[in-house]
């Protein structure tokens, strides 16, 4: 609650704080428009919230009631204060204005004790103090976020720089001036961010222009051209309202065609205004690191699980097919357009027994001597074991929307129904015919990719 000043007041900026002043809570702002609301017939307190508010606020076009609100919410973000100081003004409620009233029990300004007058005092203030501002970037979970360098425009047309993974911070991750500023509102900027990547905290970042533009081609997708782009979030350009149409025919932002546009925003040159003497928190859109799902299955399609992989290339990996065959790498370089691939299906069988020497002959031996198979050395060619293990090449980002002919055939050649993106329309037909006697049961097929898509996509992009 807010408790009334018992003595003369005033209300100042925060440039002229000191030890003794008095800060108000936000909590309290009812209770001072409450208080300040007893003061609106005063013509002396009036004209006085009305200078306070006059460097920043257009008191002319305020009404007395929106003076007193404004003065509130000044005093609850802490950028005025009260201080108690003899004023030149009337405090009483209903004064008559003009500075004539006194508070009850307390001489009137310019009052002496003998009854005499002199010219009442100019209010005092204490030297005008330095001041500082903070900062510091929060990705949208409120992790403090250091792969970023903000630029300031410090009161007083000075700069600073502010990278924040060499910079020192404070453990929250705020970053602050040394106390030597002016009293004002410094700029702040992200200059190697979009526009609609960086806000400060309780706002958005919007949708923004989409200036630019690009043409898939192979291998590229939503999270690669993003990345090209240097956007830190491929939702950035995919959810931008250009993208629409291109949406509409592409649930999957990752599943594009060639030829198809992809519409991004092109602004980096945001700047904010924020007030001396607070920490202000920008938040920052999550870079997020690319994935590599895929998952392995057998020729009847279930999955193949606990299969020992190994990923050779852009990153070297390993691990076990989890329960539904899946295999996950996490943080592959997004520009990477294939991988290689290595799984092993099963265990070689143990080697036969070797087979007891022959006993040694009894009688001598013949001239020439007789020609034993054991010992010769040379593998049987029959009796080579069949392979334990498979290795791909995988063009990572390049398949093919499930709702096109070409995406079809990809899901077919991935299922093993010895069909390519390239092959042409025969191969195709006796393709999608194969899989709709395997899987749909169906002994009279079409043959037509369009009337299986639905089904293939979810039987081949679900990740088990």
């Amino acid at each position: 609650m807010f408790d009334a000043p018992k003595g003369p007041w005033e209300i100042v900026p925060f440039a002229f704080s000191s030890a003794d002043d008095r800060h108000i809570d936000e909590l309290d702002r009812e209770g001072v428009e409450s208080f300040l609301r007893q003061f609106k017939s005063d013509y002396g307190v009036m004209s006085h919230l009305r200078a306070v508010l006059a460097p920043t606020d257009p008191v002319g076009r305020l009404t007395d009631d929106q003076v007193i609100v404004t003065v509130a919410w000044r005093l609850a973000t802490h950028d005025l204060l009260f201080r108690g100081t003899i004023r030149r003004f009337s405090t009483q409620p209903g004064g008559s204005g003009g500075g004539g009233g006194s508070q009850p029990g307390q001489p009137g300004p310019g009052t002496q004790p003998g009854g005499g007058k002199k010219e009442a005092p100019e209010p005092s203030h204490p030297p005008r103090q330095k001041h500082w501002i903070g900062i510091r970037a929060v990705d949208e979970a409120g992790k403090a976020v250091k792969d970023v360098t903000a630029e300031l425009l410090l009161t007083g047309g000075s700069q600073a720089s502010v990278d924040f993974s060499t910079e020192p911070v404070e453990p929250d991750g705020t970053w602050r001036t040394e106390k030597v500023l002016d009293y004002g509102q410094c700029t702040v900027s992200f200059p190697d961010l979009y526009n609609v990547e960086w806000w400060p905290q309780g706002g958005s970042g919007g949708d923004g222009s989409a200036a630019q533009t690009a043409t898939v081609a192979g291998g590229d997708c939503a999270i690669s051209l993003a990345d090209k782009w240097g956007f830190r979030e491929y939702l950035t350009v995919w959810n931008n309202a250009k993208n629409k149409d291109l949406k509409a025919g592409r649930p999957n932002p990752n599943q594009l065609l060639e030829g198809d546009v992809l519409n991004a925003p092109d602004q980096k040159d945001k700047t904010v205004k924020k007030f001396t003497d607070q920490v202000w928190t920008f938040v920052v859109k999550t870079k997020k690191p690319a994935k590599l799902r895929l998952v392995l299955v057998d020729k009847n399609c279930a999955p193949l699980s606990g299969k020992a992989w190994e990923l050779l290339s852009p990153i070297k990996r390993s691990g076990t097919t989890g329960a539904g065959g899946l295999i996950e790498v996490a943080e592959i370089p997004l520009q990477e357009t294939s991988a290689s691939l290595k799984v092993k299906l099963s265990e070689p069988p143990a080697p036969p027994p070797p087979e007891p020497p022959a006993a040694a002959p009894v009688i001598p031996t013949p001239y020439p001597p007789d020609i034993v198979a054991a010992e010769f050395t040379d593998k049987d060619p029959s009796k080579e074991s069949p392979s334990h293990t498979a290795e791909w090449t995988l063009q990572v980002g390049s398949l093919p929307t499930y709702n096109a002919d070409e995406g079809v055939r990809a899901r077919l050649h991935n299922l093993g129904f010895g069909c390519d993106v390239e092959d042409g329309a025969d191969v195709s037909a006796r393709a999608v015919k194969a899989y709709q006697r395997f899987f749909l049961k169906n002994m009279n097929g079409t043959g037509v990719a369009k009337d299986i898509e639905s089904d293939i996509r979810d039987r081949h992009d679900k990740a088990r």
